[in-house]
């Protein structure tokens, strides 16, 4: 497994497949604290791989989304005058078929939509 900027959340790895690498590891930015619990700040991990979108919430339950990198369309980012001074804002990824992965509170989320588009490239034209 290469990980080319952050270290790997703790608890991606085992949800990878052979072959596959973490290209991209995204955070809740700090003011999720204050939004939510504790449990879901530290709990949930955002990972961009060399083929999907991993997303896992939640601890005791958990809700995990995976999609595959060929199955996404759109990605966009929206932030308030707030979310552009911290860097935090929500990222949408709308895939085939209508579904849709509202992440709400991210760092960096500009980073994290030009890292999921970089993974992109690769599987949109190979």
């Amino acid at each position: 497994m290469k990980v080319t900027k952050t270290k790997v959340a703790i608890a991606i790895p085992p949800y990878l497949a052979s072959g596959e690498d973490v290209a991209y590891v995204a955070k809740l930015h700090w003011t999720a604290f204050f939004r939510g619990s504790l449990i879901d700040f530290f709990s949930t991990e955002i990972a961009v791989t060399s083929q999907r979108l991993i997303v896992k919430m939640g601890w005791p339950s958990r809700r995990m989304t995976a999609m595959n990198l060929r199955q996404i369309e759109s990605v966009s980012v929206e932030q308030s005058t707030l979310g552009r001074l911290l860097d935090y804002g929500t990222v949408t990824v709308a895939g085939t078929g209508g579904t849709k992965e509202r992440l709400q509170r991210i760092s960096h989320p500009v980073e994290f939509r030009n890292k999921l588009q970089e993974s992109l490239q690769p599987q949109q034209t190979g």
